[in-house]
């Protein structure tokens, strides 16, 4: 097996656009435990529409779901 010569940080994803730093604290915070209803008054947002900014995360980076969205960005040290 050939190894691939030009890695990207995201793990051969490439990222549709660089995430905003309301996608990254949602990150932080999925990735520290809260719940999405916490998250959202926490970022005084209804419920509705942190749904799109998890949403818009995930197709930033790439992947499926939010689980795997913190997981890369914890891989990527996007966030800690």
């Amino acid at each position: 097996m050939v190894a691939n010569s030009n890695p990207t940080p995201f793990h051969g994803v490439s990222p549709t656009g660089p995430l905003s730093g309301r996608e990254l604290l949602m990150l932080q915070l999925r990735a520290r435990g809260y719940p999405r209803e916490q998250i959202a008054a926490l970022l005084q947002t209804p419920t509705a529409a942190l749904a799109e900014v998890e949403r818009s995360a995930c197709a930033a980076l790439g992947v499926a779901d939010v689980e795997e969205a913190v997981e890369l960005a914890r891989q990527c040290r996007l966030i800690i």
